[in-house]
């Protein structure tokens, strides 16, 4: 039977700034290329992505409720065979 291992990538809007947190640093988005590069060549394959939504109420568009509504952060998951 196949057993595989998981990692979880987060990338999270600080500050209007995206952030990737990989390796406990953070790094600019701008390098998602990069990182999904050496995750591929270390064997690591993307299986889904999962989106957050926060409420705020002093930020851009709100709706009738006076609250915005955005994603702040998103969870990539990535699946390898076991060794």
């Amino acid at each position: 039977m196949q057993r595989w291992e998981y990692f979880r990538l987060v990338i999270h809007l600080e500050k209007d700034k995206w952030w990737i947190k990989y390796k406990d640093t953070k790094t600019p988005y701008d390098q998602i290329i990069s990182v999904l590069n050496e995750l591929g060549n270390q064997g690591w394959e993307f299986t889904t992505s999962t989106s957050f939504v926060n409420w705020e109420s002093k930020r851009g568009f709100t709706d009738v409720s006076g609250y915005a509504i955005y994603t702040d952060t998103y969870i990539y998951t990535f699946k390898r065979p076991k060794s």
